[in-house]
């Protein structure tokens, strides 16, 4: 996304959502360090989930796991 906005009105956005997960991605990591063997549960915008997966998933492989909770509708 960065390359498609460079140039434009947006570009700010993007570079700031990126900051934004790179900086929710080392608070999730650094928790999940301090709690280990707890279930935790991390609520955040639709839009940070994918890139938080990602570095729970770059940070401990399969030694942690994630469980989807079901929607209640």
């Amino acid at each position: 996304m960065d390359a498609m906005m460079k140039g434009l009105p947006y570009e700010n956005y993007t570079s700031f959502n990126r900051q934004r997960d790179e900086h929710i991605g080392k608070h999730i990591i650094e928790t999940i360090r301090q709690n280990p063997g707890k279930k935790l549960i991390f609520v955040m915008g639709a839009n940070h989930r994918f890139a938080a997966r990602k570095n729970i998933e770059q940070a401990f492989g399969g030694n942690v796991e994630l469980v989807p909770v079901p929607n209640p509708r």
